[in-house]
């Protein structure tokens, strides 16, 4: 940043000179010789003078804000800068969905880091969240739902592992559970009585990544319309905290149902399971990917569809990213 604006920004945030110059280490005269150079290059008086500390103009307070966006603009250049230069030196950046992660991801990554001694940074979430991030330029790659209606005017390329389904999930005590025969399906309508855990919703702010916005705003005005009590939680610990504590349902692919009746949650018999959805790699095609974990990747999600029940495996001819 400019050192007149540099120098600015530290007078208008403090509405002080004295004090500007004492953080600035600089003498109060050359502050504001500077200060009366910058009102000249400008054209415009930036503050006045008051009893104690100044007041900024109309102008002033512009300049201000000007400064204030140069000064965050600086920042992240540099955070990019240290973050690119990391890369070049094996920083992996990777994102992927709590399920995703306890299935096979963790192994994957384990097994990349005993072979491999790079930075890394991991990063957990929403599949829109995690888009954004890979968008820009936050993360490598990430594990996740294929995402309906995604804007095509991104650089993104989609590599399908397996496909899965969700169930919906509740206590072992749970009174859908203790009143009815546990084997004998039932359909979604007794389930509008209890509380329903959304674990890392989307989020109406992160449309903008959509072409088709439709299909998911439907779904969340369906959920909001509902007279069904809703709990969105961003903590997949959490969201166990209180399915186990509550009469609360959670919708959570099925793949877990074993992991799940380990710790006394069930998936509750349905008449109409959910659809199969893919899940896989998101990667940029413009940036590259670390082959080895890549391989890591696709070996245990293969490995894990294998020995799943509810896990379909991946058709022949698949397209991968390179």
């Amino acid at each position: 940043m400019e050192r007149y604006y540099e120098q600015f920004l530290f007078v208008g945030e403090l509405r002080s000179i004295t004090k500007a110059s004492q953080l600035l280490h600089v003498s109060q005269p050359t502050v504001s010789a500077n200060m009366q150079r910058l009102e000249q290059q400008l054209g415009v008086k930036l503050y006045s003078r008051l009893s104690r500390g100044i007041e900024l103009s109309e102008y002033g307070e512009l300049l201000l804000k000007h400064c204030r966006e140069l000064q965050h603009s600086q920042q992240r250049f540099h955070v990019a800068l240290e973050d690119l230069k990391l890369r070049r030196q094996g920083k992996l950046r990777f994102g992927c969905g709590d399920a995703w992660w306890e299935l096979f991801a963790r192994d994957s990554v384990t097994q990349f880091l005993s072979t491999q001694s790079p930075t890394i940074r991991l990063s957990f979430g929403n599949h829109l969240e995690l888009m954004e991030q890979l968008l820009a330029a936050d993360l490598d790659l990430f594990i996740g739902h294929q995402i309906d209606g995604l804007s095509h005017q991104n650089d993104i390329a989609f590599e399908t592992l397996f496909y899965a389904r969700d169930s919906y999930y509740a206590r072992e005590q749970h009174p859908l559970l203790l009143n009815s025969n546990i084997s004998a399906p039932m359909s979604v309508d007794p389930l509008q009585r209890y509380p329903l855990i959304a674990v890392t919703p989307d989020r109406d702010s992160m449309q903008h990544l959509l072409d088709d916005p439709l299909p998911k705003q439907y779904m969340m005005r369906q959920r909001q319309q509902s007279q069904q009590s809703i709990m969105e939680v961003d903590s997949y610990k959490a969201s166990l905290d209180l399915l186990l504590n509550s009469d609360a349902v959670m919708p959570y692919p099925s793949a877990l149902e074993v992991q799940f009746r380990k710790q006394g949650i069930l998936a509750l018999p349905l008449d109409n399971p959910s659809p199969w959805a893919p899940i896989g790699i998101y990667a940029r095609p413009s940036s590259p990917v670390n082959e080895t974990l890549l391989s890591q990747l696709r070996h245990y999600s293969s490995l894990m569809a294998s020995q799943n029940a509810e896990i379909k495996t991946l058709d022949a001819g698949a397209t991968c990213i390179e």
